[in-house]
């Protein structure tokens, strides 16, 4: 599998307040330059995107997206 698609999914919030919250997740990880989650939409929905393409990346590239995440969907 080469890419995997993921959303905000926030406690009694609307698709659209997801929406954004995605979007803006996407914005920070992707502000900081170290990795690029991309978007789409699925079933209207928007969504983030990680596609590995290259066969050099390695799974520390992966990991450090998904760390990405996670520490700008921590709660604080």
């Amino acid at each position: 599998m080469t890419t995997v698609a993921f959303r905000r999914v926030l406690t009694g919030a609307d698709d659209a307040a997801e929406d954004a919250a995605t979007a803006d997740l996407l914005r920070r990880v992707n502000a900081e330059r170290r990795v690029f989650l991309s978007s789409t939409r699925i079933a209207g929905r928007y969504v983030g995107r990680i596609s590995v393409l290259n066969h050099r990346t390695d799974r520390a590239r992966v990991d450090e997206a998904l760390d990405a995440i996670r520490r700008h969907t921590a709660p604080g």
